[in-house]
Parts: C-alpha cells; sequence; structure tokens
C-alpha cells in the first residue's frame, strides 16, 4: 500500500478479535507494513500504544490525529491543519461530527502521498460530494412501505451501525438535528445476535421515545426481536417488536397517535447494515 489508515478502534466482532482492545488493536494494526505511512484517527491511549509500537517496529512513518494534524468546525467551516499549513473547507456532505475526523483523516492520508498534488478545490469538492448509503441517511419518506400513508410524513433516517462507538456518535448526529428541529425520536432497531443490544441503545436512553424491534429479512444469525424488546425495554424504554418494517412505522404512528402528538416523529431505523440494505431494496433507494 502507498498508505496505512487506522480510523477508531472500539470492541467489535467480539467471535473474531475479542474482548481485549490492546488485543482487537494488535489485530487492526496488521494493515501497518514496512516503511510505508500510516495515519492513525482519534484512538484510546490503549489502542494508541500498540500502533505506536507496531509502527516503531515496522520503521513506519506515523501520523496522528490530534498531534500531527487536526481537523475541527469553525464558522460553518471544516478546518484542516497539518505542519504544511492550514485549509479552509467546506463541512462534509455526510452528516455528524465524526464526519469531520472521517474526512480529516482521508485528507491526512493523501497528504502523505508525494505523487499525489490535489488543489483546494478538487478537495472541497470530494468533502461536499463524498456520500455512503446507511450512514446517517435520511431516506425519502414517501417511499416507505406505509401502510396508510400518514398525513404528516416522519422524517425518516437510516444507520447501519451496530456497535457502541456507532451508537454514540450517532447520538450526537441526531443531537444535533434536536438543537435545530425538535421532534419526538423513536428507534426501530435490527440486530445481529453476536452484537451487543444493551451497549447499542444506552446513548440514546435519553433521547428515544420507544424502541420498535424488527427481525432482519432472510438471516438466521440476527437477533430475535423479543430479545432486543426485552432488552429495551430492561433499560427504560417503552419497546414493542414488529415482523415487517411496515408494522413498525405502523407501530410509531399509533405510539403518537395514543399519546396525541401532532408533530411529526423523527424515526431512526438502526442496528445493522444488513437490515439497512433491506431498507434500501424496499424503498428502492438508489444507491450513490
Amino acid at each position: 500500500p502507498a498508505v496505512s489508515v487506522i480510523t477508531h478502534i472500539d470492541h467489535d466482532h467480539h467471535e473474531f478479535l475479542g474482548d481485549d482492545l490492546a488485543g482487537i488493536a494488535g489485530e487492526k494494526a496488521g494493515i501497518i507494513k514496512k516503511d510505508c505511512p500510516v495515519v492513525s484517527g482519534p484512538q484510546d491511549d490503549i489502542a494508541q500504544r500498540v500502533i505506536e509500537n507496531e509502527a516503531t517496529r515496522q520503521a513506519a512513518p506515523l501520523t496522528i490525529f490530534g498531534q500531527d494534524f487536526s481537523c475541527y468546525v469553525e464558522s460553518g467551516r471544516m478546518i484542516f491543519q497539518d505542519d504544511d499549513g492550514l485549509l479552509d473547507l467546506p463541512l462534509p456532505k455526510m452528516r455528524g461530527y465524526h464526519q469531520i475526523e472521517n474526512a480529516g483523516l482521508a485528507l491526512a492520508a493523501l497528504r502523505q502521498l508525494s505523487h499525489v498534488t490535489l488543489s483546494h478545490s478538487a478537495i472541497a469538492e470530494g468533502i461536499e460530494q463524498a456520500e455512503w448509503p446507511a450512514r446517517c441517511q435520511r431516506l425519502d419518506a414517501d417511499r416507505l412501505p406505509w401502510a396508510a400513508r400518514p398525513s404528516i410524513l416522519p422524517e425518516v433516517w437510516l444507520d447501519g451501525g451496530h456497535n457502541a462507538n456507532a451508537a454514540m456518535v450517532l447520538a450526537q448526529a441526531i443531537g444535533a438535528l434536536e438543537e435545530k428541529v425538535s421532534r419526538p425520536l423513536y428507534l426501530i432497531l435490527g440486530m445481529m445476535g453476536n452484537k451487543d443490544v444493551d451497549a447499542f441503545l444506552t446513548p440514546f436512553q435519553t433521547m428515544a421515545k420507544a424502541v420498535i424491534a424488527l427481525p432482519i429479512p432472510n438471516n438466521e444469525n440476527a437477533a430475535h426481536p423479543d430479545e432486543i424488546e426485552r432488552i429495551a425495554r430492561a433499560k427504560g424504554f417503552p419497546s414493542f417488536s414488529a415482523n415487517t418494517l411496515t408494522d413498525a412505522l405502523t407501530r410509531v404512528l399509533d405510539i403518537q397517535k395514543a399519546a396525541d402528538q401532532t408533530d411529526a416523529p423523527r424515526i431512526l431505523i438502526c442496528g445493522s447494515l444488513y437490515l439497512a440494505g433491506d431498507v434500501l431494496a424496499q424503498t428502492h433507494t438508489p444507491l450513490p
């Protein structure tokens, strides 16, 4: 590789990587190659030490977020800064502060490539246009399979994040939406059986009005909706199960009606990329 990139490391894929963060970081650091530049995103101290040790062992020049470069928001713009100077750029098209960090990480990686020269306008265009399905993606509510079309269409978001760290940054992104326009939030949640439902739900405890558990179609390794419902209820969420996306959407509208809520709700469909793929297929949403 011309450059190796390591994004934020967190607990995930325990069946393959184990439960120890240092061990997980060791597996991730396997991407570091001899004499090849490596760029690291924001890391916990434990993971950072593992990356630094492996980079030293491989004689790989290491560039670290927060030490060798930074990326932040100022006056509605994305500011990237490293030893070569400062770039004033537009905000990423993709939502969430974590996408600021991701864009900065990508730019830091490009700056390691001496044979690549990009103009400021090309960098700005890339940041403005980059998109990826099921990453805090707003869906066209008209495309959703409503049993009966509501008079006021809800605001619907889709995200494939499935671990605690993903839930945290997703909750931050939804919180930013809430600050702009307040709406009652409902989670439609489907997850694989090897994921930590409890940890995923924690960041939403003060945000979501209810959790509707959903199966992931044609996937025998998915968590059963009854189990998701049980965990959500134990964490204090009003919780329900649904058999299909249509059933889940209907449940949200029923809860709204029972609570005499007239505001259009904000619905977040989340917990699995498998679920996200099924939702995109059902809504015939074109990929970028």
